[in-house]
Formats: structure tokens, sequence, C-alpha cells
């Protein structure tokens, strides 16, 4: 396998955990912001998580050695070992979301209509919201739940059907992006399209970073303009996300270039080292599956936005962290 393959990419890590952030920042509407307030245009930010799934999960078999020929197998197995990961986390934001939404109905005579919303919420547990089944009470898993449904019949093409999904990775981000534009519909079926187009993206890239490592990887003028672009381009991504402006259609375009050239491992941005970029890649998911259930939570501990806000970033970093370390510790003790 290419040493490069091997090689942990730390800025990938470091750039979930910033998605992240930006994300949360997106969310302020929840605790109580209004108007053009700074990040509200960050949801755009979700659509490279989708990306860099779809590049990671095509990575993971463009390197694997299974000549098994099960390829319905593989792409199951893949995707349930991946999403057991954080399954169980999952089931207790849910179920904290429940309480906070429906909990009074315990002690108002309601407890059927408690009854009715706890039953429902199954369906978002088992990340099938996006199916349409029900609307997720912790909205951002809306996410996962739209990866987890197309995640398996995309693992099945990577592998069954290699030199179409090429052809397809390239053709489906066009017609959807080129139809819907960068959009945050919710209406059934867009999640799964946008996953499925946002997915596909990402395999281009990864196949497009493998032609840059191996073309480029010894010329050093061009590396140093490569890392210049890709710092510029994470500029103008956050600053348009930040801002507002008017220019969110570009967006996938930059995230393409900013995963593309990240994946080659041949930029500045790879030469990131150390625990740190590491450990805030790992608290990354489970601050993106906690941080609305804390930002719900603050509507019921202040009345004011700014003491909410405070709540929110350090609540959510706080379980992050001890929730990271938890995990970490736990599977040392294992081994």
């Amino acid at each position: 396998m290419d040493k490069m393959n091997e090689r942990k990419l730390l800025n990938i890590e470091l750039m979930r955990f910033i998605g992240v952030l930006l994300i949360m920042g997106h969310h302020l509407f929840l605790i109580g912001f209004e108007g053009d307030y700074l990040f509200k245009n960050c949801w755009t930010w979700v659509d490279l998580f989708f990306i860099l799934t779809g590049a990671l999960t095509y990575k993971h078999f463009d390197t694997s050695k299974d000549e098994t020929g099960k390829y319905g197998t593989n792409a199951l197995r893949y995707t349930f070992k991946k999403y057991g990961r954080f399954f169980l986390l999952t089931v207790v934001s849910v179920l904290c979301m429940v309480f906070l939404c429906y909990g009074f109905m315990l002690f108002s005579h309601e407890r059927k209509a408690f009854l009715s919303a706890l039953s429902d919420s199954v369906y978002e547990m088992l990340f099938l919201s996006s199916a349409g089944f029900v609307s997720a009470l912790n909205a951002p898993i809306w996410f996962l739940s739209a990866t987890f449904i197309v995640l398996p019949l995309i693992c099945y093409l990577i592998q069954a059907k290699k030199e179409l999904w090429k052809v397809l990775s390239l053709l489906i981000p066009v017609l959807y992006f080129g139809y819907f534009g960068v959009n945050s519909s919710r209406a059934w079926p867009n999640d799964l399209l946008r996953a499925a187009a946002c997915m596909a993206l990402g395999t281009f890239a990864y196949l497009v970073s493998k032609v840059i490592r191996e073309k480029f990887s010894e010329k050093k003028p061009l590396i140093i303009l490569l890392s210049v672009c890709e710092i510029l381009t994470i500029i103008i991504a956050g600053a348009i996300s930040i801002t507002g402006f008017d220019a969110v259609n570009i967006l996938e375009l930059l995230f393409l270039i900013i995963i593309t050239l990240m994946l080659s491992g041949i930029t500045a941005s790879s030469r990131i080292k150390g625990k740190i970029p590491e450990f805030l890649g790992k608290m990354s998911m489970p601050m993106f599956i906690i941080h609305w259930i804390i930002a719900y939570a603050t509507l019921y501990l202040s009345e004011y936005v700014r003491v909410r806000t405070c709540i929110y970033y350090l609540g959510t970093l706080l379980f992050g962290i001890i929730y990271t370390l938890i995990v970490t510790r736990g599977k040392h003790d294992k081994n």
C-alpha cells in the first residue's frame, strides 16, 4: 500500500472539527439569534462532511484487498461498523430531545402523546428519519440518516461497478447541483439525493488527489502553489459561509478543491503533526450529535442570549472532550 495512504492526514481531522464549529454557528438561531447573524450560511458545511465521507469510503475499498466478490455483504458490513461507533450516543441524544420537548406530558395527563412521540423517535434512533418516517427531533441527525441510507448502495457500486462509479462520481453531482444548486431543502427525497451527489463528488476528489500525488509529489514549486491555493480556498469558503455573502453555489467547488488537495498529502496542511489535531477530529462526531441538545437545553437555563451562547459552545466542547477521553481510554483498556 502507498505509504501516503497509511499516514494519518491530520489536516482532515482538523477540518472535521472546524466544520462542526461552523455548523454550530448556523444553529445559533435555536438559542435566540435572529436576522443576518454571523455563521448563518454555515449549513453548507454539511456538504463538506458528505464529500469527505464519500472520499474516505472510496479510499477504503480502493485500498482493500478483499476479492471475495461479496459486494453486498461488504457494503452492509462497512456501513453498520461505521455507524455502530456512535449508535448508542445517537440513541441517548434522541431520548434527551424527546424528554426536553415532550417530558412535560408525563406530568399533564398526556402520557399517551408522550409515548407516541417516544415510539416515533425509534426511527430517528435507527438513522431512518431521512427516509420520511419522522422529522428528526435532534435535527442534525438528518445528515447521519441520509448517509446511512445511501451509503450501502454507494459501497456496492464502488466495488461491483467500479469503472461506472468513476463516471457517475462526476455526472451525478453535475446533474444534481446543476438542477437544484446548493440548497438546504428538506423535502423528501432531497436529503438522500444531496447525500448521494456530495458523496459521489467525494469519490471524484479522491481520484483527482491520487493523480496529483502521483504526478506532482516531487515538484516543489508546484507543491508550494497548491499549498497557497489550498489555504486561499479554505479562507474564501469560510468567508462566504460566515459573512452570508450571496455565493453559496460556488461552495461545492471550493469544498471539492479543499478535500482534493488535503487528500493528496503533498500540500502544506498535510505536514500537520501532533495528537491535538487527531483528538479534535475524534471530538467532532460526538460534538455534532450532541450540540443540538445542549442548544435546546439552554432555553431552559437562561433567558439571556449571551449566556446561552457560552453554555452552548463550552458545554458542547466539554462534552466532546470528556466523551472522547472515555472512549479513547476504553479502547486502550481493551488492548
